[in-house]
């Protein structure tokens, strides 16, 4: 852009050293020809300053996304999950629960059949996130 700025300077500084009548009909041309680039060249910076502006921004914006992905994906490995008995239906609740002293019984919300209860008396799979209860339906 420098260089732009500095060629139509430098033409600007030709038409004013050889002394064209600005009123001829070619000086009239020069002059606004020379003027076009002058508003070209401006423009120009002003768009790359923009540019770089912008640039930056979604830099940032692609920079706070990451973090935002990184801590959804955090939270969703603080949930376990159960399967309820009555409907099937996946039951997620806080991870939590697993290490909390007091007894905690987890409903599903579509039936109210409880779920688990967090008496250390469950198993847990392959999949960490999921649990299965070794009680049976009796004790619950």
């Amino acid at each position: 852009m420098k260089d732009l700025r500095k060629r139509v300077a430098y033409l600007q500084g030709l038409m004013a050293g050889i002394n064209m009548d600005a009123n001829s009909s070619e000086g009239r041309i020069f002059s606004e020809m020379v003027g076009v680039l002058h508003d070209v060249a401006e423009t120009l910076a002003e768009l790359k300053i923009n540019q770089e502006d912008l640039d930056s921004h979604v830099e940032s914006l692609g920079d706070e996304l990451q973090e935002l992905e990184d801590h959804i994906l955090e939270a969703e490995d603080d949930y376990a999950e159960v399967q309820c008995p009555e409907c099937q239906d996946l039951v997620c609740f806080d991870a939590d629960v697993l290490d909390d002293t007091d007894i905690i019984e987890v409903t599903c919300p579509n039936c109210d059949t409880v779920v688990f209860v967090n008496d250390q008396d469950y198993e847990q799979f392959e999949d960490p996130d999921i649990l299965v209860s070794t009680r049976s339906e009796d004790d619950i």
